[in-house]
């Protein structure tokens, strides 16, 4: 299916907020991917919402490298000062969902290293080296409860985080472990994405953010559409026993 999963997220209509594939860095319109290690100024939105990632400074631009992942290219963020966002004017109230398969290439830094997020860089995926040294959300700005899944610096991961109201229970998946820290208040300032922030280096392959909770069904099958899409049956806590099986 080339660039698309067994679950095309533009079938849960106005709740796709961005998508961005790096097997299809410039879109479906059918322009071709970079060269392996071209700079990348835009990485360009797959949900039809034209929510671009930009970044117009050259030496804050990730570059493109082919063939990583399962075949696939990535978006490599080579240092701290690499980064890539989408400016989205307003603001969207909680519940918001933020998906990413990305790999941290960075030592432990002592630092909370943000993948991918939305709201101003408050809701996301994390590896929080500076407290409990495993990948985590960040909720309100903070880290949020840890998933239990180590940091480390080869390995690509499978990650979602709902981000719940107070008083709901939101919902943290990394390699198919699922944990469930409280919902917070939120503070809503604006609609940004930000790809890259706060010291991440690494390797980003896929982002996908939804303003609501698809539910855990159909959230857990998009997590597990992305391990196929990308072969990370070893690593997922889901996967790895049933593909042992076939």
């Amino acid at each position: 299916m080339g660039n698309l999963l067994s679950i095309d997220p533009r079938c849960f209509g106005g709740a796709l907020f961005a998508w961005y594939s790096a097997d299809t860095l410039n879109g479906f319109g059918g322009a071709a991917n970079p060269a392996d290690a071209t700079a990348v100024a835009q990485w360009n939105d797959l949900s039809g919402n034209a929510r671009h990632l930009v970044q117009g400074t050259g030496a804050n631009q990730p570059i493109y490298k082919v063939s990583i992942l399962a075949g696939q290219p990535v978006v490599r963020y080579v240092d701290a000062t690499d980064t890539m966002q989408a400016v989205v004017a307003g603001a969207i109230v909680r519940p918001i969902t933020v998906i990413g398969v990305f790999r941290n290439t960075e030592a432990d830094d002592a630092a909370l290293n943000k993948v991918a997020t939305f709201n101003a860089q408050r809701i996301g995926l994390a590896l929080d080296w500076a407290t409990a040294n495993a990948f985590t959300a960040v909720d309100d700005n903070v880290a949020s409860a840890t998933s239990g899944v180590a940091g480390d610096v080869t390995l690509f991961h499978v990650s979602s985080f709902v981000a719940a109201p107070s008083g709901a229970s939101s919902r943290l998946a990394v390699d198919g472990v699922h944990t469930f820290p409280a919902g917070a208040t939120g503070t809503n300032t604006n609609s940004n994405v930000d790809v890259a922030v706060a010291g991440f280096i690494g390797d980003v392959a896929e982002v996908i953010i939804f303003t609501g909770d698809l539910g855990p069904s159909v959230l857990f099958a998009l997590e597990q559409a992305l391990v196929a899409k990308y072969a990370l049956y070893t690593n997922n806590a889901i996967a790895a026993p049933y593909q042992l099986q076939k």
